[in-house]
């Protein structure tokens, strides 16, 4: 029994140093990002809100309600967007200065989210039950995240059909 638990911690301890190693190393180049594969946060995001746009049919009454919740939204991705090009500033910064930096994201996003969660409920609250029912469908970055895809796309987040303005090839 002893001997059995010895070799599982091994196999184990193995398994986790050369796939930590491998991750580490593979780190890809600039053919990897996502900018290098035609990924956009803005375009991705005008992508997505238009199809929401028109699957929800909005009235006329409904527009100016849609436009206050939903120009936020593209404001946010094109931020993303400008912070993509701070990566090699950040990567000159020491870990100290690295982490304080994360920290004021972090707060600014906690910031951005409550914003986000009033004006989404301000809008929510004018649309119609089909509406309502349509908008929780709505799947933001482009469907589900995680878990087992049955051998479609690729890590964690899907592939690359799984996220409008990036191109697959």
């Amino acid at each position: 029994m002893k001997k059995m638990t010895r070799t599982m911690v091994a196999a184990l301890a193995i398994v986790g140093i050369v796939g930590g190693g491998s991750a580490y190393a593979f780190r890809g180049g600039e053919g990897c990002s996502p900018q290098a594969q035609g990924f956009s946060p803005e375009k991705a995001a005008s992508s997505r809100l238009e199809k929401l746009h028109a699957d929800l049919k909005l009235t006329p009454e409904q527009e100016s309600a849609w436009k206050s919740w939903s120009e936020p939204i593209q404001k946010q991705a094109s931020v993303m967007g400008e912070r993509r090009s701070e990566r090699e500033a950040m990567a000159k910064l020491t870990a100290p200065e690295r982490m304080e930096k994360m920290l004021e994201r972090m707060k600014e996003h906690e910031k951005a989210i409550e914003s986000g969660l009033a004006s989404t409920r301000n809008f929510y609250a004018i649309l119609s039950p089909e509406q309502r029912k349509t908008f929780d469908a709505f799947q933001p970055f482009g469907g589900k995240r995680g878990g087992s895809k049955g051998g479609q796309g690729g890590g964690p987040r899907g592939g690359p059909g799984d996220m409008p303005g990036r191109n697959p090839s």
